[in-house]
């Protein structure tokens, strides 16, 4: 069980996380709320408006349904401040995906509507298999802070994104159950600096679906870098004096790496007086 030195230094870890305004207020997280909920309102409206369009019987018009579930940082919790709200909406198989990017995107008068069902499924995986969910939320907000304060939190930069991120914490958290996030924190930079990435970090034993889904085998150089940087501050870190500002440092990339590719690109816009449009 966790000493007064360990419960110390998570209280100073929280008033670090504090004091970089990571944390959303009670009326951003209410907002947030009535969002989705509006969302779901929307969707569903769409629905039925949809199968009035397809001349479906009146029954399955009634009973049509629609879902809107969030997954990703806003269901697990973890949230930051201005982030976006991955939502999934779920509804019958007869909707086309062509009406749903298209008129329901024309219902919205926005094109951030996306369809993704596995997300939905790792997100409520990873929130079912930690031992303890507050914690796995206080360690989580640490090294996603940590990971874009090193420029490294970005799947399509070939990085990872906030559910890898999401599944190496549960890790350490499974591993520790009775640890404070503190002691989390410290045992996550010292497992993950000293990993075998060719080992990959599982939460359970996997299934075998078939689903023939890419596999993904990103560089992990950089990543391992800033891993065994951040083992190193912790190693460093007193107990009298925790610099949990020190793992939050942001990385200079001019600084860092004195070889790099600058890629600049033009635009010509030409004007015809003939033409009432413009082209580029």
């Amino acid at each position: 069980f966790p000493s007064e030195e360990d419960l110390k230094r998570t209280r100073m870890l929280m008033e670090d996380l504090k004091s970089l305004d990571i944390f959303q207020s009670h009326l951003e997280v209410e907002h947030r709320e009535r969002v989705v909920r509006n969302m779901e309102s929307l969707f569903k409206q769409w629905l039925t408006e949809t199968c009035l369009a397809m001349n479906v019987p009146e029954y399955v018009t009634e009973k049509v349904g629609g879902r809107v579930v969030p997954f990703g940082s806003y269901a697990l919790g973890v949230n930051a401040k201005g982030a976006d709200i991955d939502l999934l909406c779920v509804g019958p198989g007869f909707v086309q995906r062509s009406d749903f990017f298209s008129s329901f995107v024309e219902k919205l008068k926005t094109h951030n509507a996306i369809q993704i069902i596995q997300g939905y499924r790792v997100t409520q995986e990873i929130a079912s298999l930690v031992p303890n969910i507050f914690t796995f939320r206080i360690v989580l907000a640490t090294i996603k802070h940590w990971a874009k304060s090193r420029n490294i939190y970005s799947n399509k930069m070939g990085f990872l994104g906030g559910v890898a991120w999401g599944i190496l914490v549960a890790r350490v958290c499974q591993l520790y159950p009775y640890a404070t996030a503190a002691i989390l924190v410290d045992k996550f930079f010292k497992i993950f600096s000293m990993w075998q990435w060719n080992f990959p970090i599982l939460l359970k034993n996997p299934e075998e679906h078939n689903l023939k889904f890419p596999v993904w085998n990103p560089t992990v150089n950089i990543i391992v870098e800033e891993l065994k940087r951040g083992h190193t501050i912790m190693e460093e870190m007193s107990d009298s004096k925790p610099t949990w500002k020190k793992l939050f440092e942001p990385a200079i990339f001019l600084q860092d790496y004195k070889h790099f590719i600058v890629l600049r690109s033009n635009i010509c816009v030409i004007l015809d007086p003939r033409l009432e449009n413009v082209s580029i």
